[in-house]
Order: structure tokens, then sequence, then C-alpha cells
């Protein structure tokens, strides 16, 4: 796609930035299939101020400026800038563009089929996984689409609308240069004062370079992303073993490093400097396989013993209590972090069968908890990990004496 340059901007480690101006049709017309999927996206949103898109069109109004990230070397003759769309992903104006883009996919099959009926239009949208995918979204409903039912002059009001997209200029930042961990903290930058991004899914883009390019490979364990279809029901009641959040995965791990339990914090909270708390070193391939190959095995013997309890072991609160305890039982070694994972999976294969968790009894406890008291989330994850640790050292002690009677 071309666009035309307004102003360029190069900072001192060589990120460029292109403010560029291109018409709303050839950019909604250039979008790739998947557009919507960028890995550090966390997918299309419930937001309702996206309904006044269309009139803020029509009335000639200012749209917000979109933000793009392109990869390799821009290409530019006098003042355009031509870009491999391919290689171009939205850092910023995801859910605007996905409501146009939806209004250019509804028409363009309205014309296609040569639809003046509005079942016809719902049976056609259900025929293919795009349709399904467009019907599913929260703001198409039956007045949204029969606003693409031609009237009787066979136009209707919303092919009317996107007619008007070839003369109406949108403001676009092209970014060139930004790495992993720069398009992420740009996101985050962008997002700023927006529609808030969840602690879960700033907690996934941290961490998601470490599990990009197959570097590391799950070992049989399912990793489910925010974004995913199945998060939802996942996070409430998984009914298989090794199947784990992407974040509660990286929770675990943490906390066995740090020897207690930790929580997932909003990015803000976060101070990566500080190597005492965050060892970022230990995030290496190599100890990521080995510690999901360890997770793995030791959720399957845990779930195996306990069929009734699989969704309680996978929750974030249970792993980071029960791997924190693991880290601070071994002793973790940050500078050794091999054989720490691999003497630890000796220890526990001697124990394994000596950890009941009796979960039965956990929920009553728990059920004991004053939300409007305490932070129970807080007292959950510190709970199981005194009752992991005191069962690792072999000692016995309850639920209520770990959650309630401290």
């Amino acid at each position: 796609m071309h666009y035309d340059i307004l102003y360029t901007c190069e900072a001192k480690n060589g990120i460029k930035c292109y403010v560029c101006k291109a018409k709303l049709e050839d950019y909604i017309s250039s979008l790739k299939p998947d557009f919507f999927e960028f890995d550090i996206q966390r997918g299309i949103v419930k937001n309702t101020y996206l309904n006044s898109l269309r009139d803020t069109i029509l009335r000639k109004e200012i749209f917000p400026p979109i933000s793009l990230t392109v990869s390799g070397e821009p290409l530019i003759e006098g003042s355009s800038l031509t870009v491999d769309d391919n290689n171009t992903e939205i850092l910023d104006g995801l859910q605007r563009t996905f409501r146009l883009w939806t209004y250019k996919q509804i028409n363009d099959k309205v014309i296609e089929h040569k639809i003046t009926d509005y079942h016809k239009l719902v049976d056609v949208l259900k025929s293919d996984d795009l349709g399904k995918r467009i019907i599913d979204q929260y703001f198409v409903n039956a007045k949204f689409l029969r606003d693409f039912i031609p009237d009787g002059s066979g136009v209707s009001s919303n092919s009317n609308f996107i007619a008007k997209w070839k003369d109406y200029n949108l403001i676009f930042y092209v970014w060139y240069g930004l790495d992993d961990n720069q398009l992420v903290q740009k996101m985050l930058e962008l997002n700023a004062g927006q529609k808030a991004v969840r602690s879960e899914h700033q907690f996934e883009l941290l961490f998601l370079h470490f599990f990009k390019n197959g570097k590391v490979v799950p070992n049989g364990i399912h990793l489910v992303r925010m974004k995913d279809k199945e998060y939802h029901e996942t996070k409430r009641k998984r009914t298989e073993s090794k199947i784990f959040l992407l974040s509660s995965v990286i929770i675990a791990y943490q906390s066995f490093q740090l020897r207690k339990p930790l929580r997932i914090q909003p990015v803000n909270d976060l101070h990566w400097q500080d190597e005492d708390d965050y060892n970022l070193e230990a995030f290496s391939p190599d100890n990521l396989n080995l510690f999901l190959k360890f997770l793995g095995n030791i959720d399957e013997r845990l779930c195996k013993k306990d069929l009734e309890h699989v969704a309680w072991y996978g929750k974030d609160t249970t792993l980071s209590g029960i791997y924190g305890a693991f880290g601070n039982y071994l002793n973790f070694d940050k500078n050794n972090i091999n054989e720490s994972i691999n003497r630890l999976q000796q220890i526990i294969e001697q124990k394994i069968e000596d950890l009941d968790f009796n979960v039965d009894e956990f929920e009553d406890a728990y059920m004991n908890l004053s939300s409007v008291s305490v932070n129970v989330g807080n007292v959950i994850r510190k709970g199981i990990f005194d009752y992991t640790l005191a069962a690792l050292q072999g000692f016995k002690k309850t639920w209520f004496n770990c959650l309630i009677n401290k």
C-alpha cells in the first residue's frame, strides 16, 4: 500500500516513524486476511463507543490516527511511502479497523450473492468460517445487518457509507525498526488512557517472545492465551490435565524461581531492573522447556490421583503456591536452573504419592474466608504455599490452619 508522508521522525536508536495519510478505502482493502491475529494484540473486545464510527466518517470528522508496525526497510519515493502489506501489523487501532473491515466484508457478500433479504444474508454469513466469525461479534445484530439490505433503488445505507471511503483520509503512524520488546512496550504506551489491557494480557506480552519461533516446545502441554477462544472456559474450569493459561505457567515458573507465591501483576507494577525479584536470564528456551516438561508431568500425576479436582490444579493461585513451595524447599539456585529443576524432579518423584492436597477440605476452609476482611487471593496463594511446603518437609497441616487460623 502507498501512503503520503506528512512528517518523518528518526530516533537515535534507529527506529523510524512516518506520519502519513491515505484513503480509508485503500487501507481496508490492503488488510491481509489474518490482520486481527497479531500476536501482541489482545483480540477484539467489546467497546460500544465504536458504534459511532460511521457517523464520525459521514460527518467528515477527524478519525483517530492508526499506528502500524512494518518489518524490513521502508521504500520511499519522494513523499510516497510504500509498505509490504504482508509485513504490516496494527499496533493501535485494531478495534476501529476491525469494525470498518466488517462493514466491507458484509457489503461484499451482499454484492457477490445479490442479497436482497435479511434472512439470506444471515444464511450466507453462516456458510463459511469468516462469516461465522463476523456474525458472532457482539455488535452484529439484526438492526446492524438490515442496514446492508438494498432498498427499492438497489442501494443500502451502508453501501452508500462505504462508497464515501474513497474521499476520506486517515492519518497513520508507520513504525519501522521495533524489536519484539519495543513492540510490546509501544503497544502498551499507545493503549494508555484507552480501555485497559487486562493484567493477564500484559503479562503474556512481556514473555510472549520466549514462546515464539519454535524455541520453546510445550512438551505435551497445551498453552492457552487470553485471545484464544477456549480461554474463558479454561480459566473458569479446565477439564483435562496439562492444559494451562500461558500467564499461569509464567507465574508458576517465577514463583519457583523466587521461592514464594507470586500473583499476576499489571505491567506498571513490575520492576524488571531488580534482578532479585525478576531473573530474566532464567527465561531461556532451554530452562522453559525443562520446566514445562516437569510441570506437565507433575500436573498429570496429581490430576490422575484426584480426577474430581482437575480444574483446581490448573488455577494460577494453586500453581503459584505449589511451585513457590517447590522452589523454597529446594532452595532454588538461579545460577544453575537446569540442575535445580532436575534435582527437584528427583525429589518430587519420591514424594509425589505423599502429596495429598485434600481439595475438599481446602474448599470447606475457603468458604469460611471473608472477602471483606482479607485479600482472598493473597491468603489462598500463601495458604497453598504453606500447606505444600509442610507436606514436603514431612509435616501435616490442615487447610483450616493454613487459610484461617494463621
